[in-house]
């Protein structure tokens, strides 16, 4: 069980980390500079937007002979990253108006350096929160063995996966049910009265 949990949370950590990089870099570049840099990027993570991760994890897996954990990793940071530069490049649209923003561009800094000393630590605070979120839903993505056995069980796994789902649902009685003939007893003895 611990094994599983360390698996878990190294996909987890390791493909919400690619996201995280991809996501605030490009949502960085669009927010500051803004113009055509902000119009092909916005186009970018639309598009990036369309394409499912689980459809990519099949193709991987259709692919490559001996896929791995790893390969997984890769195909979830890489489809995960929309809503964080989302996310960030509105904070960057909002911040790079500031006065901070003016006097750093007074003094004479670059706009890597502002960018990515003055406004970045500012806009972080919104986007902790996708990433938090991206760790938990990379958890719950199935991993290629899941998704192998799937594929190879077929219709049975998805009836057993439904039933799973009705017992949840409906959960099982606390009490048993009452037999036919002591409720039939009931209704004599309520009528005798």
């Amino acid at each position: 069980m611990v094994h599983g949990t360390r698996i878990a949370l190294l996909v987890g950590f390791v493909s919400t980390g690619i996201a995280a990089a991809i996501g605030v870099t490009l949502g960085a570049l669009a927010g500051y500079l803004g113009g055509w840099v902000d119009i092909v990027l916005s186009r970018l993570i639309e598009l990036v937007m369309c394409i499912p991760a689980l459809v990519l994890i099949l193709a991987i897996l259709a692919v490559l002979e001996d896929p791995t954990i790893w390969h997984m990793m890769a195909v979830l940071g890489a489809t995960g990253w929309t809503g964080m530069a989302r996310l960030t490049r509105g904070e960057f649209l909002k911040l790079r108006e500031s006065e901070f923003v003016t006097a750093a561009n007074a003094l004479g800094a670059s706009p890597l350096r502002i960018m990515f000393r003055h406004i970045l630590p500012n806009a972080l605070a919104p986007v902790t929160v996708p990433i938090a979120f991206g760790i938990a839903a990379a958890i719950l993505t199935p991993t290629p063995d899941a998704v192998t056995m799937a594929l190879v069980a077929g219709p049975m796994l998805g009836l057993y996966i439904l039933g799973i789902l009705v017992a949840l649902v409906f959960g099982r009685r606390s009490t048993p049910p009452a037999d036919e003939e002591s409720d039939e007893d009931e209704g004599e003895e309520d009528g005798a009265s």
